[in-house]
């Protein structure tokens, strides 16, 4: 049959583009990841706060505050915005500000919207700095220097879309930290050539005056996600972006416990990216359906092509494009892992298209 031969050239030719794309995006990381920056030494850095918000998070309150306000950072407040807990949280976090000076409580009201974006807004309008820092309430900072590198790099940027590590164990936990490494190249290669399209909320930092940032929490209020990436989408143009590559300068958080929580969590992330630009939509769909098509390809591929084809193919993809280099490692929870990541390009292939067909046809979700 002339459609198994064709079937096999397409898998070989989405092999190689797919190769060729990821070799040109890891090339362009290579000076951010190898030489992340150390922070000057006196420099003046400017006010800044760091804004969190939280919703039945008590347990996390008492282990993450002094992360938080013990910082090493001349001048920071910690605004805290309670999204209508009904948990002791407030109550931790009032007994915490006896120790704290520079720790702002923002209570919950009836009269409040709900919601983690409505929550920000309150946070953004309350904080009294231009320089604007966000993570989330299971976050803890993976050093005391980590507001030091964000608020170096706001010195000479605009944005900073730091990287913020998820830490689990088992199948899920090796899948969410596959994701969470592949995601943050890619938005990292993607701003690198001007065309910034996401952060996450949970290591993010932008100066007041350059984002309209309430404005844009506003226009997607009806999304449970999106207080990072279509943030960023509304922001004014020709913004400088810094990209953080240095370990002092990540947050980490906790994985989904199992793969129910995660395709939910997927669910509402992907809800999202609808809403891009549309010349990133089209990049980032190419990309995914070039990694579907080369999984669902492989068969033809092994009916009609000979052997050494096939693993001079898989080999080359793989440990010179998918396969993480030596710069990548400080990224990665599960070092071993690496040596699977073929296997989970192929399930984050698969998944993700499905958590797509599933916005596309049931609509985004509408609970947490």
């Amino acid at each position: 049959m002339l459609l198994f031969p064709t079937l096999a050239s397409l898998w070989v030719l989405a092999g190689l583009v797919l190769w060729i794309w990821h070799a040109r995006r890891y090339r362009g990381l290579k000076s951010i990841l190898e030489h992340p920056g150390a922070i000057p030494i006196n420099e003046e850095l400017k006010p800044l706060s760091l804004i969190i918000c939280f919703h039945n998070e008590a347990e996390n309150l008492k282990r993450l505050i002094p992360h938080w306000c013990k910082q090493k950072y001349p001048d920071f407040e910690v605004i805290l915005v309670d999204d209508h807990s009904d948990d002791r949280g407030a109550e931790i976090v009032q007994k915490a500000q006896n120790q704290y000076s520079h720790l702002k409580l923002l209570d919950s009201l009836e009269r409040h919207d709900r919601g983690k974006k409505a929550a920000l807004r309150r946070g953004i309008i309350a904080a009294k700095n231009e320089a604007l820092v966000f993570c989330d309430a299971d976050c803890v900072p993976a050093s005391p220097l980590w507001l030091k590198h964000l608020g170096s790099r706001l010195n000479r940027s605009e944005v900073v879309l730091g990287y913020g590590a998820l830490q689990g164990k088992g199948f899920t936990g090796m899948l969410s930290d596959y994701e969470t490494v592949s995601t943050a190249l890619r938005y990292w290669s993607y701003a690198l050539n001007g065309k910034a399209y996401m952060g996450v909320g949970r290591n993010l930092a932008y100066h007041r005056s350059s984002m309209r940032a309430v404005q844009a929490l506003s226009k997607h209020e009806d999304l449970l996600s999106g207080d990072d990436d279509l943030t960023l989408r509304e922001m004014a143009n020709d913004l400088k972006v810094a990209c953080m590559g240095h370990s002092k300068s990540f947050t980490l958080s906790p994985a989904p416990e199992n793969l129910k929580h995660w395709w939910k969590q997927k669910g509402r992330h992907y809800s999202t990216a609808w809403r891009y630009a549309s010349g990133v939509k089209f990049s980032l769909g190419l990309e995914g359906f070039l990694q579907l098509l080369f999984v669902i390809l492989v068969p033809f591929a092994i009916w009609e092509l000979p052997w050494y084809v096939i693993l001079g193919l898989f080999l080359g993809r793989w440990f010179f494009s998918a396969f993480p280099r030596k710069e990548h490692f400080p990224l990665i929870q599960h070092r071993w892992q690496a040596l699977l990541w073929p296997f989970f390009e192929m399930v984050w292939a698969i998944a993700t298209t499905l958590l797509h067909l599933r916005n596309l046809v049931l609509g985004p979700p509408k609970k947490w």
